[in-house]
């Protein structure tokens, strides 16, 4: 069965603080199985107090100018390290040379994605929109994930008010599944119900703090 994705977003971090890091390559930090698939979260390790002062919750984000002014963005699980210097983070040799070895800003993270194998969605099949799962069944350890929403590989989208793991055609007014060019319109569409089943390909979770 092919892979699924869910995309994890953390609603704490408007307004959040910024830095900026000097980026280390360091053998203390060794890539993670699944790293390069988007199967895991590469490792950062920063000082305490660079913790402390960008409110970090788990989660990196480093972001640097590529060629042609394009700009590198790599999130990270952060682990704390009191060697290392409060200017740098350290990180692998692969994601420096991503990177370039260079000074980036450092800020907490507002989403990621991950690519996971579809057994794992089977751990979730029954969980309902606005329930809350444990996240170490995507590997992050330490946190609670409240389901919001998700989708088939078709794209019909999962809603609150269509019981059940169905699929089924409903009169919409509005999103999520029907998006009306004018108000008050309403067209009968193709959605996906408010329970996960092992057809859906796509889920979205944010955080619970």
């Amino acid at each position: 069965m092919p892979d699924f994705k869910v995309s994890i977003s953390d609603p704490g971090t408007k307004g959040g603080k910024s830095l900026n890091l000097k980026v280390k390559s360091s053998q203390k930090v060794k890539p993670g199985t699944g790293e390069k698939e988007g199967r895991t979260l590469p490792i950062a390790l920063l000082n305490p107090e660079v913790v402390r002062q960008l409110d970090l919750a788990g989660f990196l984000s480093l972001e640097a100018s590529g060629a042609e002014g394009k700009k590198v963005k790599v999130h990270f699980a952060v682990q704390l390290d009191q060697e290392v210097p409060r200017d740098e983070v350290w990180v692998s040799d692969a994601v420096a040379e991503k990177l370039g070895n260079q000074e980036v800003k450092a800020y907490r993270t507002r989403a990621f994605q991950l690519t996971l194998d579809q057994g794992k969605l089977s751990q979730l099949v029954g969980v309902k929109l606005g329930d809350e799962v444990d996240g170490s069944i995507f590997g992050i350890q330490g946190v609670k994930l409240r389901l919001t929403g998700g989708s088939d590989v078709a794209g019909f989208p999962m809603r609150f008010d269509v019981m059940g793991p169905v699929k089924r055609k409903v009169l919409l007014s509005g999103p999520p599944g029907y998006h009306p060019e004018e108000e008050g319109i309403r067209r009968r569409k193709l959605v996906r119900g408010n329970t996960v089943s092992t057809e859906l390909s796509q889920l979205n979770m944010v955080i619970v703090r």
